[in-house]
Order: C-alpha cells, then sequence, then structure tokens
C-alpha cells in the first residue's frame, strides 16, 4: 500500500504544485492560443504571399504591355521626325540660295517623296500681293509650267498659291491652289508666320474623302531680314513650304508592319478633330480579335502629337496574354504557404502542449504574485532610472487619487510636494551603486492637490535599470507626530516668552528701584533742610513735618525692599552678562557659523566688520546661538544659498547694527512674510511652520529682547532674497 502523502507542507511552492496537477486539456485555448496565433500570422503570411505574387505577375505583364506600347510609339515618334527633317531640309534651301527656281526644288524633293509613300508632295507657296498676280504668273509659266493659274477664283489682297510641287504629275491639282482661299490654311499660315514655327492643319480631305491629310507648314522669311520680333516676322514674311502627309500611309509605315513585341497587343489610332470626335485612321492587323467579346486584362490610351494636333492611341492585351501559367501562379503560391503553415502550426502545438504544465505552473504563480500586489494596501511600483512609472498597482488610486495607466509613463517629479521630497528621490535615481536599499518619507501631492505622507522602501538595480519601490501612506502617524511636535515648539517658544517676561520684569523692576530710590532720598533731605527752618508757627509745622519724615521712611524701605527682590530674580537671568570687544564678537560668531552652518549643504558666509573698538555687554552664549539659529532658518529647503553678515557700530545710537543678508529661498520668504504678518500671534502660527524656521526666528528675536536689543525680519522678494537686521546696546551699565 502506497505511503499517504503528508498534509502539513503548506509551503508556497508546494501549494502551487498541488493546484497545478489538476486535470486540464491540453488542447484548452488558453494554454495553445500561441500556436494558433502563429497559424493566424502564416495564414495572414499565406496571403501577403498571394498578393505579392499577384502583384509581381501582373507588374511583369504590365511591364511587357508597357514596352509594347512604347515600341509602337516610339516607330510613330521616329517616322514623324523623318518627315520634320524633309520639311526642314527643303525649308532650308531657301535659307542658302538667293532665289529657288523650280529645278532645284524639284531635284531635292523628288527623293524624300519616292522614299515615303506617306510624303504625298512637297510644295511651295510664296506671299503673292494682289498687284504683283500678272508678274508672278509670268514667272512661274517662265520655269516650266505653262498652263499655270491660280485658283480658285477671287479677289483677295494676299495670295498664297502653290508654285512648284513635287511629285508634279500626280499633283496637277494641287498647282495654283491658293491657300489663301481656305480659312482654315489661311489661319495656319498666320499662326505659322507669326512664331517662326512648323504647324500642322487638323485632317484635311481636300483630294478624295478617305485621304486624311495633314499639312505641316514652315514659314519662309526674306532673306536676311531680321525675324526676332513678331512685327519683323509680319514685315518679312516671304512664303512656305507645305508638306502634304497621308496620315493613315504615315501610320502604316511607321507601326503597320509591326514587331515582335506587337503580337502581344492590339493597338487603334483614332484622330481627335476640333470637336473631340474620335476618327478611326488605323488599327494594328489583330484589331479584330476585339469583335470576339473578350475583356483585355490591360488596356491603356496614349496620346501622341503632329505639331497641336493630337492622335489617340488605344492599347489592348491580347487573350492569354502572359500566358496561362502565370494566371494560376498567384493560387499555386497561396495553397502551398497554406500547407507550410498548417505543417508548422502542428509542431509548434506539440511543443507548447508537451510544456504546458510548466506554463500552467508559472502563470499560477503570476496570478498569484498579481493577486497578491493589487491586493496590497500599499504602493507596489517600479521605476524606470530616469525617474518615469513603468507600473503600478492599484493602491494608487486610494493613497494618491490616480489611476495606474495615468501615471503609467509619467515622471515621479509630478508628484513632489516641495524640495525635501525631490531631493530625496534625485539621490535614489543619481545612485550608481548596485542593490541599494533606501528608506525616507516625503510630503506628495494627490490628483486632487492634497499633500500626504508616504513612506517609501525603494531598492535600486543598475544591472536591470530599474527601481523597486513599495510605498506606504503614513499621513495619519505623521500628523500625530505634527501635533505633538508642535505643541513641544509652542511649548518651547512659551517658555522662551516666560524667560523673556521675566527678565524685563527684573528689568522695568530694577529701573524702577533705582529711580524712586534716587528720588526719596532728595524728598528726606529736602524735608530736613525744611525741618531746621523758623517759622511763626514751629510747633505746628513741626508736626506736619514729621509726619512727612515718617511717611517717607516708610516708603523708602518699602522701595529698598523691593530693590533687594529685584536683584534675586537678576541674579538668576542676567548673571552671565559680560564684556565683550567688538572684534572679538565678530571672530567668535564667524567661527561659530561655520561650525554649525556649513554641514547643512553649499553655504557661502562672508562677515564683514566696520567701526571703532567698541565693546557690549551681551551673554555671549545666548547672542551667538540666536545668530546661529537665523542662519540655519535662512538656509533651510535649499542646498545652496549665499549668506552675508554685516557688523557695524554706530556709537551715536549707543548701539551695534548687524545684518544678515541671505540669497533667493521661496519657501524660506514665504515664513519670512507669515513671520512679519503674525509677530503677535507665533504661537498659533507655528502649525504652519516648515523646517522650524518660525520657531528659529521667534527664540532668536526673544533672545535679543532679553539683552535689551531688537530684531526685525524682511524680504527682498522670493527672487531677491531675505534680511534680519539686529540692534544690540552697547557696553553701558544699568543705570548710568
Amino acid at each position: 500500500m502506497a505511503k499517504k502523502q503528508t498534509v502539513n507542507d503548506t509551503s508556497y511552492d508546494s501549494i502551487l504544485k498541488q493546484a497545478s496537477q489538476q486535470k486540464r486539456g491540453n488542447f484548452k485555448l488558453s494554454k495553445v492560443y500561441p500556436a494558433y496565433l502563429i497559424l493566424l500570422i502564416l495564414i495572414l503570411a499565406s496571403f501577403f504571399i498571394w498578393r505579392t505574387v499577384d502583384q509581381s505577375v501582373k507588374s511583369n505583364n504590365m511591364a511587357s504591355f508597357d514596352k509594347a506600347s512604347t515600341s509602337v510609339l516610339t516607330r510613330f515618334d521616329l517616322t514623324y521626325r523623318t518627315h520634320q527633317e524633309v520639311l526642314a531640309s527643303m525649308r532650308g534651301l531657301y535659307d542658302y540660295l538667293i532665289q529657288v527656281v523650280r529645278d532645284y526644288f524639284t531635284l531635292y524633293g523628288s527623293v524624300p517623296t519616292k522614299t515615303y509613300s506617306s510624303i504625298i508632295c512637297l510644295m511651295s507657296v510664296p506671299k503673292v500681293e494682289k498687284n504683283k498676280i500678272p508678274e508672278y504668273i509670268h514667272y512661274v509659266r517662265s520655269q516650266g509650267y505653262y498652263d499655270y493659274n491660280i485658283y480658285p477664283m477671287g479677289v483677295r489682297d494676299v495670295y498664297y498659291p502653290s508654285e512648284f510641287v513635287v511629285p508634279d504629275t500626280s499633283n496637277l491639282k494641287m498647282k495654283g491652289f491658293d491657300f489663301a482661299s481656305d480659312p482654315v490654311f489661311l489661319d495656319e499660315i498666320e499662326r505659322a508666320k507669326k512664331t517662326n514655327s512648323v504647324v500642322a492643319t487638323p485632317v484635311m480631305n481636300i483630294r478624295t474623302k478617305d485621304t486624311n491629310a495633314i499639312y505641316l507648314l514652315s514659314p519662309i522669311y526674306k532673306r536676311g531680314m531680321p525675324k526676332e520680333s513678331e512685327q519683323d516676322r509680319l514685315n518679312n514674311f516671304d512664303g512656305l513650304v507645305i508638306l502634304e502627309m497621308n496620315l493613315t500611309k504615315m501610320l502604316e509605315n511607321a507601326i503597320g508592319k509591326g514587331e515582335t513585341s506587337d503580337t502581344s497587343i492590339i493597338f487603334e489610332c483614332f484622330y481627335l478633330n476640333s470637336e473631340r470626335h474620335q476618327i478611326k485612321v488605323f488599327e494594328s492587323a489583330n484589331a479584330s480579335l476585339l469583335k470576339t467579346n473578350f475583356k483585355p486584362y490591360i488596356t491603356s490610351e496614349k496620346k501622341v502629337k503632329i505639331q497641336e494636333e493630337e492622335i489617340l492611341v488605344k492599347f489592348y492585351t491580347i487573350p492569354n496574354f502572359g500566358g496561362a501559367f502565370q494566371k494560376v501562379l498567384p493560387i499555386l503560391s497561396f495553397i502551398l504557404s497554406l500547407v507550410i503553415s498548417f505543417i508548422f502550426f502542428g509542431f509548434i502545438l506539440s511543443v507548447i502542449t508537451s510544456r504546458t504544465r510548466a506554463v500552467d505552473l508559472a502563470e499560477r504563480m503570476t496570478r498569484s504574485q498579481r493577486r497578491i500586489v493589487d491586493s496590497s494596501n500599499d504602493i507596489i511600483a517600479v521605476l524606470g532610472m530616469s525617474g518615469e512609472w513603468k507600473t503600478m498597482n492599484q493602491a494608487s488610486i486610494a493613497i494618491l487619487g490616480y489611476e495606474p495607466k495615468d501615471m503609467i509613463g509619467e515622471k515621479v517629479d509630478v508628484l513632489y510636494a516641495d524640495e525635501t521630497a525631490k531631493r530625496e528621490f534625485d539621490s535614489v535615481l543619481s545612485t550608481k551603486e548596485d542593490e541599494v536599499r533606501k528608506r525616507f518619507a516625503i510630503q506628495m501631492l494627490t490628483k486632487e492637490k492634497e499633500l500626504k505622507w508616504i513612506s517609501w522602501d525603494v531598492t535600486v538595480s543598475n544591472t536591470e535599470q530599474l527601481i523597486y519601490c513599495i510605498g506606504r501612506d503614513v499621513t495619519f502617524e505623521k500628523q500625530n507626530e505634527e501635533q505633538e511636535r508642535l505643541k513641544t515648539k509652542q511649548i518651547e517658544l512659551a517658555k522662551q516668552m516666560t524667560s523673556e517676561a521675566s527678565e524685563s520684569k527684573s528689568f522695568f523692576m530694577t529701573k524702577l528701584s533705582h529711580q524712586l530710590r534716587n528720588s526719596l532720598t532728595s524728598i528726606i533731605g529736602y524735608h530736613q533742610l525744611l525741618s531746621n527752618k523758623l517759622y511763626d508757627s514751629e510747633d505746628e509745622h513741626d508736626s506736619y513735618i514729621q509726619i512727612v519724615n515718617e511717611s517717607s521712611e516708610e516708603l523708602f524701605v518699602f522701595v529698598s525692599d523691593m530693590i533687594e527682590i529685584a536683584m534675586q530674580d537678576e541674579s538668576d537671568t542676567i548673571k552671565d552678562l559680560q564684556v565683550i570687544s567688538l572684534e572679538t564678537f565678530s571672530s567668535d560668531i564667524q567661527k561659530k557659523i561655520l561650525a554649525e552652518i556649513q554641514n547643512l549643504g553649499n553655504i557661502n558666509i562672508e562677515i564683514h566688520r566696520q567701526g571703532q573698538n567698541s565693546s557690549l555687554l551681551v551673554d555671549k552664549s545666548l547672542i551667538e546661538n540666536a545668530i546661529v539659529l537665523i542662519c540655519k532658518s535662512l538656509c533651510e529647503m535649499k542646498s545652496a544659498v549665499d549668506l552675508q553678515i554685516n557688523i557695524n557700530d554706530n556709537p551715536f545710537e549707543g548701539a551695534t547694527e548687524v545684518q544678515i543678508l541671505s540669497s533667493a529661498n521661496e519657501e524660506v520668504t514665504d515664513l519670512v512674510e507669515l513671520y512679519r504678518k503674525n509677530t503677535n500671534n507665533l504661537i498659533d502660527m507655528l502649525k504652519y511652520d516648515k523646517n522650524d524656521v518660525l520657531l528659529s526666528l521667534a527664540i532668536s528675536a526673544s533672545m535679543f529682547r532679553m539683552m535689551n536689543g531688537t530684531m526685525t525680519v524682511d524680504t527682498f522678494g522670493k527672487e531677491e532674497g531675505n534680511l534680519v537686521q539686529i540692534t544690540l546696546p552697547l557696553n553701558k551699565q544699568v543705570g548710568e
């Protein structure tokens, strides 16, 4: 029989292991979701591969289509450029020859017209004024055109008749044709004349309805005359050279024979007339395929220009463009990717299910720890080394009023309540050592801008570049401490004021006693003198004098008793008064301040003394402690403060003046203002005191008053600094 498992093993790891041994489905979605996630990613990748292959096939097909269509357009452009060169060559005759006669024109024009079947004819067209028509006709007939006449008939200011025509045998109809008779030609002639450029007419069927002729017009100007400005060109215009081109023939010569790449496309050419209507002028040999009602894979429209005239070329792919295999290639790649995805999914699934127990145990431990963190009443958080919150539990809501999601990513400095909090956290962030643990309690601001005391237990890990923090709300404890501390401070201040009051009473009584005793001594002396005088009624006068003497003696005895009592009180309070020189006072004060203040931070102290070798009657220990308290209070809550102490004697006023100036310290300035406005109510104001600044100032002022001195506190503003002025009497014995 198997040994029973012990039930007293209640360790944390044991409990988790026992829970993980419960039967669970290995294929539970929460356990194997990474495999399904990977499968989803792989399926998406398969779609991406399919899209990529499909785009690649389309790109290749588009490249082939563009190559074929570009080849067609290039051949058209080359052919048209050849026609332009022919026209430019004929136009050039007029720049090099003084006069171009029929033989020259025929000689140079016959070769291109025989070479290019698309060139119907070349014509020279001079500008002829109305009054020079007879002379012009005579000249042309002298060149061999014996039956030459200008037609159509009509009276015009300027004529533009065709002069020489090459070849002339097939173009008898164009011989003598006046282009000025046609408004379209006349407009194009004017445009060529003004711009000094080749212009093209729209498609015109002057000969037959299916000629589809386009006329290219190149202007001629008088030889040697200027033509830079428009006015120069109008004045010196002499005629034109016109090339009549059969558009259909030109397209047939350019692209009609076809190239190897043309077999993969179908194209049609349309002329766009002035109304932008499309008139078909040419089509490829396989254009009949368009009538089989198949849908082209790719279509495109391109425009080419013959000068300003546009020819629209429409391109289409042939059936089965690119091959049948390319069409199914994207689907094949998609199916293959899916197969690989499911194979990889099965492998990942087998790996995940074999590690289910380990993962389940890890998940349980994580959840358990998370529950502990979430149920904690203390803030449990992680900071980056630059001070930003990385994570935080729900306790931040109850303590600081912030949701964890609102804090993550924010800097810790938004919670600082004062410079003390900043210094504490800055010292943590600047720590260079690893695994350093610090504890401190500081005031922080909640979301509602309330102050709360938070006790932080911080561990710095420079290896991980993280700071682990546990923060506990100790506001209630701190408030109790503050109340106790406030009571202690109030009692301390009250004791000091009691001592001051007792000292003031003793000083007053001593001074009063001296004054009364001096006065009574004078009264008694005068009465004694009066008692020796002679009067008419001497018995009566003596009786009155006797009564006065008795009363004065009784008053003298009473005052003497008061003096003895006052002297006894005085011995308890001012017995430590001593005479010290101003030089010794300045030197001792400097040593005392350096010993007490320099450990607070970067404090710069300057002490200046001016005046004669005067002396003070003061309690040395009391005055040194008072000045040290003042310096400490002016340096509180700031790491770097400049102090300047000026000591001057004023024999005319019988006093020594001490000035203590400090550099800017905003929080101390606020407390100085509070002190100035509530001098008579300082015990109640101690509840607003920070770092005992008010208490130190109040005790210091009381100490100076006990030594018959005064102290005033003032400020130059938060950005300027603070000033404490002290007045002490020079050495002068009481009663002098």
